[in-house]
C-alpha cells in the first residue's frame, strides 16, 4: 500500500511546477521517486493510498476550470475526515472504499468525496458545464447484456459496465450518491446491480450500459481497463468491444452514432473502412478521434465530420 502523488512538469523549462498547497515528494512513500531537477524535488499533491493494480490505472481529470479530479482508495483511518465533511460513514466494504476527490489548481483540497458510494472507475471526465462523467461496473437491473447485443448472446458479466452522468457545477458537492455500496446492504428502489450488491444512483442524470471492455469488478484484474473521450459538446466516445465499435453518446444519454465494426490488419484499409478488433481507449478532439485497438495492437486516428452541414446567420 503506497501513497501516490500528482505532480506537474513544464517541458519548456524542463522543471517541476510546484503546487502552493503541495508537499515535497517523500522517497519513503514512492515506489519510483521522480529525480530532483536542479536539486529541487517535485512539490506534489499527496493522494491517500494506492492498493493493487486497479489504483495504478484509475483515472484523474483536469476540469475546464483547472480543478483536479482524482479517484483513489481510502483506508478506514481516514473515515473521520468523511464524517467531518458531513458524508455518510461507510459501514462495511472490505478494508478500503473508493473516493472521487477534488483539488483546486493550487493543490488545496476542495472536496473530500464528490460521489459517496463510488466504485472502481474506468474513466473520468468533467465537462464545461461541470457535469461529471464516470464509468462504473454497475449494470441497469433490467439489462442483462451490454447495449448492442441481441438476447441470447453471451458476454462475460464482469467485462462491461455503464457510463454515468452526474450534474455538478464545480463548486457544490456532493454531486450525487450511490446508495447500497457503502452500506453493504441492498438499496431500496435499486436501479443498478454489481456482483452481490443492488444500488441506487441518486443524482445521476442518466446511465448508458454499453461500455466494454471493462474490469471494474472488485475481484478482477486490470487487463481490460477502458477509457473514453468527449468533445466540447460533451458527446462521449466510448469503447464498445461487444460490437467492435466506438459508440457516441450525446449529453442526454442517447446513442447517436456507432463508428467502426469488426476488422483486422489483413483486411483493413484505413483510408476506406474503419474497423476495430478490440477497442480499449478513446481520445477525441473537435477534428479527430484516436482509438487504441489492443486486438490489432495499433492506434487508429480517424477524422471526424458530418453527413450534412449548414451555415446560418444568427437571428
Amino acid at each position: 500500500v503506497n501513497k501516490f502523488w500528482v505532480i506537474r512538469y513544464d517541458p519548456t523549462t524542463k522543471e517541476y511546477v510546484p503546487f502552493e498547497h503541495g508537499e515535497p515528494v517523500d522517497a519513503r512513500e514512492v515506489w519510483r521517486l521522480p529525480l530532483p531537477i536542479n536539486g529541487k524535488p517535485p512539490i506534489g499533491i499527496p493522494v491517500y493510498f494506492c492498493k493493487g493494480a486497479h489504483q495504478f490505472q484509475d483515472p484523474f481529470c483536469i476540469a475546464p476550470n483547472g480543478d483536479i479530479y482524482v479517484t483513489t482508495y481510502c483506508a478506514p483511518e481516514h473515515f473521520p475526515e468523511l464524517e467531518k465533511a458531513g458524508l455518510p460513514k461507510p459501514v462495511k466494504l472490505g478494508t478500503y472504499i473508493h473516493l472521487l476527490r477534488v483539488y483546486e489548481p493550487d493543490g488545496k483540497l476542495k472536496a473530500s468525496c464528490v460521489v459517496p458510494g463510488l466504485g472502481i472507475s474506468d474513466g473520468l471526465r468533467v465537462g464545461r458545464s461541470g457535469s461529471i462523467y464516470v464509468v462504473q461496473g454497475f449494470k441497469p437491473l433490467e439489462q442483462q447484456l451490454p447495449e448492442g447485443l441481441a438476447a441470447g448472446s453471451e458476454y462475460e458479466e464482469s467485462r462491461w459496465g455503464s457510463l454515468i452522468k452526474f450534474r455538478a457545477n464545480f463548486d457544490e458537492f456532493p454531486a450525487g450518491r450511490i446508495v447500497g455500496l457503502w452500506e453493504d446492504a441492498p438499496a431500496d428502489d435499486a436501479t443498478h446491480r454489481v456482483h452481490k450488491w443492488k444500488v441506487r444512483l441518486d443524482g445521476a442524470l442518466w446511465s448508458y450500459g454499453g461500455v466494454a471492455p471493462l474490469s471494474t469488478s472488485y475481484s478482477s484484474c486490470t487487463c481490460l481497463k477502458a477509457s473514453f473521450g468527449f468533445d466540447d459538446y460533451e458527446r462521449c466516445f466510448v469503447p464498445a468491444a461487444q460490437t467492435c465499435t466506438v459508440n457516441v453518446i450525446d449529453s442526454n444519454g442517447n446513442v447517436i452514432a456507432r463508428l467502426g465494426g469488426y476488422g483486422n490488419l489483413d483486411g483493413l484499409v484505413l483510408e476506406k473502412e474503419l474497423g476495430f478488433n478490440l477497442p480499449r481507449s478513446v481520445a477525441v478532439t473537435d477534428d479527430a478521434m484516436w482509438v487504441h485497438d489492443i486486438g490489432n495492437r495499433i492506434i487508429v486516428r480517424a477524422a471526424l465530420g458530418y453527413h450534412a452541414e449548414e451555415t446560418v446567420a444568427p437571428p
